[in-house]
């Protein structure tokens, strides 16, 4: 190898250069997006789960025993006497809504963050798939992403609706049940449009979506798993609340039941959450599409500075 001119420097072109520290920034914040999105899953799942374990511990419980001796008739005194054992009671013991407060606005700040970059991603891989398949396939392609709408839509609410459970506790329960019962809704609607969206296209699949599809395959028996335990809990719930209506003796056993699943399931929405992460490092920040965005990061990585000697660079 020539040595360098006398009175040369080493520098890369104006244009290169921003190049190069926009395409570091994006592979800086995938390396920031995964750990985040993990530290929030579980500073959100040890809060849950110290929560609820301090609470049935203590056994501490609202006093309503009398009321629910035999058969309530007001609404008001119904819900009232739902509330043992479930997580919601867990949340106005002491000062758990302030640290729910803190700790969950921390998740659910981390949450949309990550999750609406993975979703951007997800929908520009999507639609370049209109370049590559046949018309009669771009109506799956058209599916999909109305899947991913759902699967959006449904997510996002479903963490900024959740600090509204600060305000909407169940000392409050007619504002308190329609919410967590629609928390559970979206919950459960954002799990299944991402399981049924197609990712299949075949030999038109773009490297992108391939891989892609490969990684929620990986994850399919996890979710399914959780779908299942969902329905568990759902049927528990409709137990606790025959019993409460009956007055029946096993009361008390399947409220216990319904708090322990309800606990779980929730705790199984922070691993689904968690379970995402696999897609935050192949996501990368750019305005350009998935393909373009790993050439360039190769052409960057390959690139060879210009050499300029100073009387170039001060005499044009």
């Amino acid at each position: 190898m020539s040595p360098l001119p006398p009175h040369s420097i080493t520098c890369l072109e104006p244009r290169q250069e921003r190049e190069q520290e926009s395409g570091l920034r994006g592979l800086r914040g995938r390396n920031l997006v995964r750990p985040a999105r993990l530290i929030a899953c579980t500073v959100n799942t040890v809060t849950l789960l110290v929560t609820y374990i301090e609470y049935i511990w203590a056994s501490e419980f609202v006093e309503n025993d009398a009321k629910c001796a035999s058969s309530p008739h007001a609404v008001v005194d119904f819900v009232d006497c739902l509330r043992r054992y479930t997580f919601s009671d867990s949340m106005v013991r002491g000062n758990n809504l302030l640290w729910f407060s803190i700790f969950g606005s921390f998740a659910a700040s981390v949450y949309i963050w990550v999750e609406c970059r993975r979703i951007d991603y997800l929908r520009k891989v999507l639609e370049r798939q209109f370049s590559v398949v046949s018309s009669r396939n771009a109506s799956k392609v058209n599916w999909s992403l109305q899947c991913l709408r759902v699967y959006k839509v449904s997510i996002l609410s479903s963490f900024v609706l959740v600090m509204l459970l600060v305000p909407c506790h169940i000392d409050r329960p007619l504002l308190h049940y329609p919410l967590a019962g629609g928390l559970f809704l979206l919950m459960a609607v954002a799990m299944s449009a991402y399981t049924v969206m197609p990712l299949d296209f075949g030999d038109a699949a773009t490297d992108s979506l391939v891989a892609w599809r490969e990684r929620r395959c990986s994850m399919l028996p996890c979710m399914q798993l959780l779908g299942v335990h969902a329905v568990a809990a759902g049927f528990a719930g409709f137990l606790r609340v025959l019993s409460i209506l009956t007055v029946s003796d096993w009361s008390d056993i399947t409220g216990r039941m319904f708090g322990g699943l309800e606990v779980s399931v929730i705790a199984g929405f922070q691993i689904f959450v968690a379970i995402l992460s696999a897609d935050d490092i192949h996501v990368v920040e750019s305005s350009g599409g998935p393909r373009e965005v790993h050439k360039r990061m190769e052409d960057l990585t390959l690139a060879r500075p210009r050499i300029f000697s100073v009387a170039q660079l001060v005499g044009g």
